[in-house]
């Protein structure tokens, strides 16, 4: 479960990248004081590091690969800079636990679709039993957004820069 709080955002600063050689997310952070993310919450091959202290959660990375991406044309949501997204039992976490986010959130199923928009270079994964409107959009990370609806994660948004080849790093 994830709450959405009012207050001055709380974003991981860094660059979120996709290697297409590697198939895979990561998260370069440009903070030099690291947030101490101990544990992982994982969606499908995504993972979201959490602070068990606060509940701050940080930058996404896993593997990802291409096969499973549908083509589509995105409509990025609006998120307001005014809320900091929490873990809500990250003192139940314990340093190194790795967690998955369906089981945690009752979603339904293990793997979420995603989808790609070329234009504007977005990725989304959505929980397949999303029929409403997310109560919060939330960005958590430089060009993340969570979707939070009752206070699950429904949603995963990421503009990472696409790297093609390791020459291009």
């Amino acid at each position: 479960m994830f709450i959405v709080e009012k207050g001055e955002a709380i974003i991981d600063i860094g660059k979120p990248i996709y290697r297409v050689y590697e198939q895979s997310f990561d998260f370069i952070s440009l903070v030099s004081i690291k947030r101490n993310y101990d544990a992982l919450l994982g969606l499908d091959t995504i993972m979201i590091p959490v602070n068990i202290l606060t509940g701050i959660v940080g930058g996404v990375w896993g593997y990802h690969p291409k096969i499973r991406q549908h083509q589509k044309s995105l409509t990025v949501p609006l998120s307001r800079k005014d809320q900091v997204l929490r873990y809500q039992y990250s003192k139940e976490l314990e340093a190194g636990q790795f967690k998955r986010i369906t089981e945690l959130s009752l979603t339904l199923g293990d793997v979420w679709p995603y989808f790609y928009d070329p234009v504007s270079e977005w990725f989304l994964t959505r929980s397949h039993d999303l029929i409403e409107t997310p109560d919060f959009v939330c960005e958590f990370a430089t060009n993340t957004l969570a979707e939070i609806h009752q206070n699950r994660l429904t949603g995963l948004w990421i503009k990472p820069r696409i790297i093609e080849s390791p020459t291009d790093e």
